[in-house]
């Protein structure tokens, strides 16, 4: 069955977008509360750093309190202090969890002691990004015949521990589920409308990059990602969403590759070490 016929796509009258715009609220607090609840309530839901948290943690100039074996491994550490000398070059890696890494830093900065955060605040941020990523994909599904019985699918599996965990996390893997989903959300709203403008094709350009760019593994979906690009450039209409279109195209292909350059150069320095 094609994805048009499960939309049953028409258009909806005032009562009915009034009604799904309120399930909608519902449904995104719900998710906010479960995610809320498991990220901030104590005993708080997290993950203990595996020796990953060093790639981001290093740029940023912290470390954390305590650095003993048994706490890097087997218990997750919510206290963390600036501490330059933690930092190890050859293990930084160009990842896009900087971005909401960065937001988080400034956050503490603006309302907590610049000198030191709590793992919470990363939380925060990657919830507040992940519920703007949930929202944006329950409005894309609203179309659907059985969009309820998707809606309650979507909660059951992305409020679920093994999701909500990485959000109290420094790892990449966050960042990572947080622009798929915005990918996905994007894709499926090109896939709902006959005619591609530019402003989706620029959304979804934006975090097809920021996918690519999360984790160094991910760097071959320049490929398929490309080839697709390719396609939605081949749809539009209007000149200048085709060379949007194009210009995404041609970005695939150099992040995925600097990316893989740039692991590979930190392979050889940590094998010269």
């Amino acid at each position: 069955m094609n994805w048009r016929a499960l939309t049953g796509r028409r258009k909806l009258g005032r009562s009915e977008v009034s009604s799904r715009t309120t399930e909608l609220c519902g449904a995104l607090t719900l998710a906010a509360v479960l995610v809320g609840w498991q990220l901030f309530v104590p005993p708080i839901v997290g993950l203990a750093d595996q020796g990953d948290f060093l790639r981001v943690l290093g740029p940023l100039g912290y470390a954390p309190v305590p650095r003993g074996p048994e706490h890097k491994y087997s218990y997750l550490t919510r206290k963390y202090v600036k501490d330059a000398s933690y930092r190890e070059p050859p293990w930084d890696q160009i990842s896009s969890e900087m971005i909401p890494a960065r937001i988080a830093i400034s956050l503490n900065n603006l309302f907590g002691d610049p000198k030191t955060f709590d793992l919470t605040i990363f939380g925060f941020t990657h919830a507040v990004i992940f519920l703007i990523a949930l929202a944006r994909l329950l409005y894309v599904t609203r179309g659907l015949v059985l969009y309820r019985v998707v809606w309650v699918l979507i909660l059951l599996v992305l409020t679920d521990v093994g999701y909500v965990a990485y959000w109290n996390s420094l790892y990449t893997e966050a960042a990572s589920c947080l622009w798929f989903l915005l990918l996905l959300a994007e894709s499926i709203d090109l896939c709902n409308n006959e005619r591609v403008s530019i402003w989706p094709i620029v959304r979804w350009t934006a975090f097809a990059v920021l996918l690519i760019m999360a984790k160094v593994q991910y760097a071959p979906l320049c490929v398929p990602l490309a080839a697709y690009g390719m396609v939605l450039a081949w749809r539009a209409v209007e000149p200048q969403t085709r060379y949007a279109g194009g210009g995404g195209n041609n970005s695939y292909l150099p992040c995925g590759g600097g990316e893989l350059l740039f692991a590979a150069a930190g392979a050889q320095t940590n094998a010269a070490l």
